[in-house]
C-alpha cells in the first residue's frame, strides 16, 4: 500500500491550521503544519512534503510573495493557495503567483480532496 501523500500546510492562524490538519487526516493525507510564513523553506525541507497548501493572507509575507520565494528552491513542488476569499479571485491570484492552483477553505471535502489529488497528479 502506498504511503499517504505528505501535505505541508502554511497558515498563520492556529485554529485554521488545526482544523485543516484534521481535515487532511480524515481525507487520507499525512498533514504537517507550519505556523506563519517565516521558516517555510526549512519546513518544506524538514517535512519532505509532496504538496504545499499555502494560506494567502499572512502578515509580513503573504502567500503569493511566498510562492515566488519557494519557486527559486523548490520549482517542482506543487503549491495550492488556500483562503477564505472568493474562488474566482483566489484562482486569479494563484495563476499570477505561479501556484499550481487554489482551493477555498470552505470547499466541500470532495472538492478539497480532488484539488489536492489533481495537483499531486500534475506534479
Amino acid at each position: 500500500m502506498a504511503a499517504a501523500p505528505i501535505v505541508l500546510l502554511i497558515d498563520d492562524d492556529n485554529n485554521d491550521g488545526t482544523s485543516t490538519v484534521q481535515r487532511l487526516e480524515r481525507l487520507g493525507f499525512t498533514p504537517r503544519f507550519h505556523r506563519g510564513p517565516f521558516g517555510t523553506l526549512a519546513a518544506i525541507r524538514d517535512a519532505q512534503c509532496n504538496l504545499l497548501l499555502l494560506d494567502v493572507n499572512m502578515p509580513g509575507l503573504d502567500g503569493p510573495a511566498l510562492v515566488r520565494v519557494i519557486r527559486h528552491t523548490y520549482s517542482d513542488l506543487p503549491v495550492l493557495l488556500h483562503s477564505n476569499m472568493e474562488k474566482a479571485i483566489l484562482d486569479r491570484i494563484a495563476r499570477q503567483a505561479g501556484a499550481n492552483g487554489a482551493i477555498t477553505k470552505d470547499a466541500s471535502d470532495k472538492d478539497f480532496s480532488r484539488a489536492l489529488k489533481d495537483a499531486l497528479s500534475d506534479a
